[in-house]
């Protein structure tokens, strides 16, 4: 929706009211643990950053997973530059992109969102193989229910796990790597050294350097391969 307009310059701003909410809902003091809800661009730091504020409760992010593919990316981009020179209409190009973002779930390219999956759940942050799980699928909901009872488990037991105790330096590292190790999303160059600022951590982009040095590439996924 704001794609070339000045609501994109709002994007980080956008995190941080993410964040702030997340910390209002969080304070009221009445939660033994936290299911987090989400999975675009912004709202997945966000939320990690507002409930690293109350660090002491244990948190699970639960994943929407990508979207059923629908038109190829390749015929994306070319309805796009049809309509930039001028030479396919408006319907054509929203036909274009109402076929390509069709149903629940994230984008289906390797961007933020997808990137946001894959890194939460190497740091630990959400049940294993739960990240690329279509929306609607009894796999999917059986993960989201597991979320739960699992959550619950991790504050009701000697298993109590808070969430300061899985996003440390190790689990940081680990994130940046896996981001590295698929050419995921470079707008964790901002997410991840928030994130682990709210975690007591500092992330520098010289670290990002360091890491990418000796971290192999792994794949190729579109739009990076």
């Amino acid at each position: 929706i704001t794609q070339g307009r000045t609501g994109m310059e709002l994007s980080l701003f956008s995190r941080e009211v993410i964040a702030m909410a997340t910390g209002v809902a969080l304070s009221h003091e009445m939660f033994d643990a936290a299911l987090l809800l989400g999975v675009c661009d912004k709202i997945v730091p966000g939320l990690l950053i507002g409930a690293l504020a109350f660090g002491h409760l244990p948190a699970i992010l639960v994943p929407a997973g990508p979207m059923a593919s629908g038109l190829p990316n390749r015929e994306k981009a070319r309805i796009r530059q049809l309509y930039a020179e001028g030479r396919a209409s408006r319907e054509d190009l929203l036909e274009a992109e109402a076929a390509s973002y069709h149903s629940p779930g994230t984008c289906t390219f390797y961007g933020t969102a997808n990137s946001n999956q894959l890194v939460v759940e190497v740091m630990g942050l959400h049940l294993p193989g739960a990240s690329f799980v279509q929306p609607g699928t009894p796999l999917r909901r059986a993960l989201t229910e597991h979320a739960a009872r699992r959550v619950v488990e991790l504050s009701a037991s000697d298993e109590h796990t808070p969430l300061a105790h899985v996003i440390d330096e190790k689990a940081v590292v680990n994130g940046v790597v896996a981001l590295l190790a698929t050419g995921g999303s470079t707008n964790h160059t901002l997410h991840l050294p928030a994130i682990a600022a709210a975690a007591g951590i500092q992330l520098t982009w010289d670290d990002f350097s360091d890491l990418s040095a000796v971290t192999p590439l792994l794949a190729g996924v579109y739009p990076n391969g």
